[in-house]
């Protein structure tokens, strides 16, 4: 994880902290930062789930692939990656 991600990352955790129900988009705008970004860091940390998040964690934990998972919902395997957790770079 390269610093300047982790950075973002302590900050956005921080700042999810201090609110009762975290909103990806209100700490992205406040941080001029992707909700994308937000989600992923949120969603690694337990932070934040929401109704999709929940549903594309169960198609992973039942062995689908990003690919199929898209698929099954429709949409881009890039809108789909916001929804996983960040994991860092092996």
């Amino acid at each position: 994880m390269n610093e300047k991600w982790r950075i973002y990352r302590e900050l956005i955790i921080t700042e999810a902290q201090t609110m009762s129900n975290p909103k990806p988009k209100v700490i992205a705008k406040k941080m001029g930062v992707s909700k994308e970004m937000v989600m992923k860091v949120l969603i690694a940390e337990g932070l934040w789930k929401s109704k999709r998040s929940e549903e594309i964690n169960s198609y992973i934990e039942s062995g689908k692939t990003v690919g199929e998972i898209a698929e099954l919902l429709a949409v881009t395997e890039s809108a789909l990656w916001a929804y996983l957790p960040y994991m860092g770079k092996n």
